[in-house]
């Protein structure tokens, strides 16, 4: 399995930096996945008007481990969601989790 490559935006840039928004205010945060032409992840907050009109491959959720009751949550709504266009191969989907130890990024997929 190759590593797919994330695109730089300042949503990325703020998950992935030293220490990003979402530990700051001690929320987390969520979101949708979609590729680029270049076949890069693209991050999306649900609020993001081109959640509804871009094919998703998936969520994304930074700073909780994959029992977090969101992640769950998440799940079942990207699912059932009709208005998102989703992209389906066989039911599967892609799950980025973005989690922090010593503001180091990790991606479980």
């Amino acid at each position: 399995m190759y590593p797919v490559p994330l695109l730089s935006t300042p949503l990325s840039s703020n998950l992935t930096g030293a220490l990003p928004l979402s530990v700051l205010q001690g929320r987390v945060r969520s979101g949708f996945l979609t590729v680029n032409e270049t076949r890069r992840l693209v991050l999306l907050l649900g609020s993001d008007s081109h959640v509804c009109t871009v094919p998703l491959i998936g969520i994304w959720i930074s700073d909780v481990s994959i029992s977090h009751p969101l992640v769950w949550s998440m799940l079942l709504h990207f699912s059932h969601f009709p208005s998102l266009h989703k992209v389906n191969h066989n039911g599967s989907y892609l799950l980025l989790l973005t989690c922090r130890h010593d503001y180091q990024f990790l991606i479980s997929i």
